[in-house]
Parts: C-alpha cells; structure tokens; sequence
C-alpha cells in the first residue's frame, strides 16, 4: 500500500462522518461518508487498514439496525401506528428492546388512526360550542345566509355547493321539526361544513 498522509483534521471529519446520521440510517456508506469529509474521492482513495476496518465496523451496526427496524415496521401492531414504530426503531436496537417487547409496547398504544379521529371530533365540537356561544339566532342568521350563497353557486352549476346547500337545508329541516335539537347539533348531524359557517 502507497504510503498516504492525512492530516489529523482529515481524520477527526471522517471520523464524525462515521457517526453521522446519514451512515446511521443507512443512506451513505461508512467509506463514502469518511471519503466525502476527508475530501477524497472514494473511487480512487486509498485508505489506511485501520480507517477501512472503522468503515466495516460501522457498517455492522448499521446493518443490524436496519435489519431490526424493518421487523418492528413488520410488526402487526405496527401498521395502526407507524410514527411510533419508526420511533421505537430509532431509538432502540435488538439488545435494547427485543421483537416480542416492542410488539407489546406497540400493542399497548392507542392507534394513530383512532387519535386522529379523536383530534377530528374534538375540533368539530369546539366549533359548535363556538358557534352556540354566539346565540342560535345568530348561527340560524348565518347557515340562511350560507344557504343563499350556495344556491347562487349551485345555480351556475357547482356540484360541490349543491350538496353543501342539501345539507344546510336537512339540518335546518331537523331543527324545524323539532325545536329543541340545538341547529349546531343538527348541522353535525347532517354532515355540514361548520366551520365555513362564520
């Protein structure tokens, strides 16, 4: 082998290089990664023995992770909640939280999908408290002006303020039939857009 000087500096980056998040994920390789911050070209660089061991001694570990994130991303209980699979790979290995642990862990965790769903109806129902807290009058006033404006809509031909319109109306149509179901109430029922009743 060529007898090859790098400075310490050249050292230290690639060095880091091997510990970087890019050769941790698996985007770059441990060679690639050192050649890149010493400033080497990789296909013609002609690294010393104990920098081309570092280089496959980090890509083991790398390996291994990848290997131990695509089995929990495996997991069954891992498809109702990707975000906290991904993070339980990222943070843990085989050694630090085996298969069958981070299954239960997963299997503990309320789906992400279910959370999303709560998130959705707690939104809905703050913009009907919002909406009651403004007086029925008020929020009548405005679905009777929203209904007008969608008819002109509808009118020209938009399909979309059509059904918008049909659905102002049916909850209008449950609050006339029986008075004491509050209109925001009747306005969820129906599947109206409430927000865009301001």
């Amino acid at each position: 082998m060529a007898n090859i000087r790098y400075s310490p500096e050249q050292l230290a980056a690639g060095v880091r290089a091997l510990k970087s998040e890019a050769v941790i994920s698996g985007a770059a390789t441990p060679k690639a990664a050192f050649c890149e911050a010493m400033g080497v070209d990789e296909r013609t660089a002609v690294l010393p023995d104990f920098i081309q061991e570092a280089c496959r001694a980090a890509e083991k570990p790398n390996r291994e992770r990848r290997a131990y994130a695509a089995a929990v991303a495996g997991l069954p209980e891992a498809a109702e909640r990707p975000k906290a699979a991904a993070r339980i790979a990222q943070i843990h290995d085989a050694k630090s939280l085996p298969l069958h642990r981070a299954s239960a862990l997963l299997a503990s965790l309320p789906s992400e999908a279910a959370e999303a769903r709560e998130a959705e109806i707690k939104a809905a129902e703050q913009r009907r408290a919002q909406a009651e807290s403004q007086g029925p009058q008020s929020l009548k006033r405005r679905v009777e002006i929203r209904v007008a404006a969608l008819s002109l809509r509808a009118d020209k031909g938009d399909e979309g303020a059509r059904s918008e319109q049909r659905k102002l109306q049916y909850a209008m149509s449950i609050v006339a039939q029986s008075p004491s179901t509050p209109l925001s109430t009747a306005l969820t029922l129906a599947g109206a857009n409430v927000a865009a009743i301001r």
